[in-house]
């Protein structure tokens, strides 16, 4: 199977259905599909954000006065540095269905 890109993958029921038809010449109800995909575990999901305003001045101030620093130290093997990914909560509305 192909590697598809976000772009390529159906939104929507009506998209699969219209992905199905192309791919195997099977034509399918609307509602067929839906039962089909739940039944191999896929739901609906429509989720977004509601951006929060960054401060670009306060972040480009933590990079050059704190951050750089720190890593030329960690270079300099002066000081110990941990990458941890971005998993933190969020105080933030989302929406989603």
């Amino acid at each position: 199977m192909r590697n598809a890109s976000a772009s390529t993958l159906p939104a929507s029921v009506k998209e699969a259905m219209a992905k199905i038809e192309e791919l195997t010449g099977v034509k399918r109800s609307e509602n067929r599909v839906r039962e089909f995909l739940k039944s191999i575990g896929m739901a609906p999901r429509k989720v977004g954000t509601i951006p929060a305003k960054a401060d670009s001045e306060e972040q480009e101030s933590l990079l050059k006065e704190e951050l750089e620093p720190r890593l030329e130290e960690a270079q300099g093997g002066q000081r110990v540095v941990f990458f941890v990914d971005a998993a933190h909560f969020v105080l933030a509305p989302f929406l989603g269905i």
